[in-house]
């Protein structure tokens, strides 16, 4: 477990990057994830309160735009999505991104509009692009389930682009129509932006189908392959059979230690009796 935060931390200060993956680096860490599980996972309001959904592998990884980020050998770098025009605030998903081969990682922000409802369950999403499947891994529980989708990617048609290049984050990018075939008959149009400096590495992907319109933006992107272990649940976290069963044991977890703490309130905090008016 601690050799598991040494190695995510090392990887990005190589590439100037210590703050970007703090999420990462807390992985091994026992006294952090004691703290989190006793503020109970989440916040003691009903709206906040995290029931038993967990939350959906976001649409970068899974599915056909996630096998656009498998062309390079790996990178690291920081990522956006946002959904509508303009953006609806509370579906935009950020985070840190790990990428080595068709294995992605990705660390939501915990101040990002989608990820407050889950700040303090520290899910981390492992995904093998090709088998579409993966762990889902929560710091706070310091258990790991595995997650996959049944959209797989069959085929993908490119399509030189004839616009000129253009520059995203101080890059020079070719766009490129992109069409993904998934095993259940569908197609999915991308626009691709991709830099040569960075060995073709995806600076944004949006989709070209007819409705809400999503992009994907990727920056400060460090080239290299982050270790395969990074990959892989964390020696001493527990195995759930799956997903919803880790969520059911949080909420169990919060509720029980509500349960306790109420328990325990000093008697002259404590709610008392109504008296009958006389």
């Amino acid at each position: 477990m601690y050799w598991r935060m040494r190695t995510a931390n090392q990887h990005l200060k190589r590439r100037g990057r210590e703050s970007g993956l703090a999420g990462i680096g807390r992985l091994g860490g026992c006294v952090v994830a004691a703290a989190l599980v006793a503020a109970g996972c989440a916040h003691s309001r009903n709206k906040d309160r995290i029931g038993f959904i967990p939350p959906p592998v976001p649409l970068f990884l899974n599915g056909p735009m996630g096998v656009l980020l498998t062309n390079t050998t790996g990178f690291s770098c920081h990522v956006v999505m946002t959904t509508g025009s303009p953006p609806i605030p509370g579906e935009t998903i950020s985070g840190q991104l790990l990428c080595r081969g068709s294995q992605l990682l990705f660390a939501p922000d915990a101040d990002s509009p989608s990820g407050k409802r889950f700040k303090r369950c520290g899910f981390i999403f492992i995904w093998e692009v090709g088998a579409q499947r993966g762990y889902l891994l929560s710091e706070a529980l310091q258990g790991y389930a595995p997650i996959s989708s049944r959209v797989q990617a069959t085929n993908i048609l490119a399509l030189a682009s004839r616009s000129a290049s253009e520059g995203i984050g101080g890059h020079r990018c070719q766009r490129t129509e992109v069409e993904v075939e998934t095993n259940d008959g569908s197609k999915a149009p991308f626009q691709v932006w991709r830099a040569s400096d960075l060995n073709a590495a995806p600076l944004r992907i949006a989709t070209a189908a007819p409705g809400r319109p999503v992009i994907v933006n990727f920056s400060k992107i460090r080239l290299g392959a982050p270790s395969s272990r990074l990959f892989l649940p964390p020696d001493g976290f527990t195995a759930h059979d799956s997903a919803e069963t880790m969520m059911g044991e949080m909420a169990m977890r919060q509720e029980n230690l509500k349960r306790k703490s109420a328990e325990e309130q000093p008697t002259e905090f404590q709610a008392q009796p109504r008296m009958e008016a006389r």
